[in-house]
């Protein structure tokens, strides 16, 4: 089974990004991230295979504490079927806070999906999923109507074990944001 361990995103900005998913989902586009019962969020790290609890464990031992976020539309994954997303701004928090992970990860000998490595990671709030390439145009517009920049931050650092979608550990973020 696969693992992610993601930055949930506090109240605000959640809400923002569950309005988007709401407009995606009245003009059919793709599927809601809600639908797999994930709140909005941003992954540090898709790991492959581990032990749940060892995964927990490495989620109590991050050190970091609030981070600021920002998200700025828009973002296309394409494939057969497409994924739409935000893009979660680099800042030295989020690069720190994912080094961080990533060191432990391998100093334990545990390797992340190769899209989620240091130097390859594209930071991301998904929006839409699933998405069929003749409603692109239609997700797009509706994306565009929304801020160019949403800001906020991050409230618990949580891991999910996918498919189906499953939270395993959480542990709130505490403390002021940090750049």
């Amino acid at each position: 089974m696969a693992f992610g361990i993601t930055l949930t995103l506090d109240e605000e900005l959640e809400a923002q990004v569950r309005r988007v998913w709401h407009e995606l989902e009245v003009v059919g586009v793709g599927t809601s991230p809600a639908t797999f019962g994930e709140p909005p969020h941003v992954t540090l790290a898709l790991i492959p295979s581990a032990a749940p609890e060892y995964l927990a464990s490495l989620v109590d031992r991050l050190t970091f504490s609030g981070l600021s976020l920002q998200l700025v539309p828009l973002g296309v994954f394409l494939g057969e079927l497409h994924t739409l997303y935000f893009a979660a701004a680099l800042s030295p928090g989020l690069l720190a806070a994912h080094a961080q992970l990533c060191g432990l990860l391998h100093a334990d000998g545990v390797g992340v999906d190769p899209l989620y490595a240091p130097g390859s990671v594209v930071f991301h709030c998904a929006l839409a999923v699933d998405v069929e390439p003749r409603s692109l145009p239609r997700g797009i517009a509706v994306c565009g109507g929304f801020p160019d920049t949403l800001v906020g931050s991050a409230r618990a650092v949580k891991l999910f074990e996918y498919f189906p979608v499953r939270l395993v550990h959480s542990r709130g973020l505490s403390g002021g944001r940090s750049r």
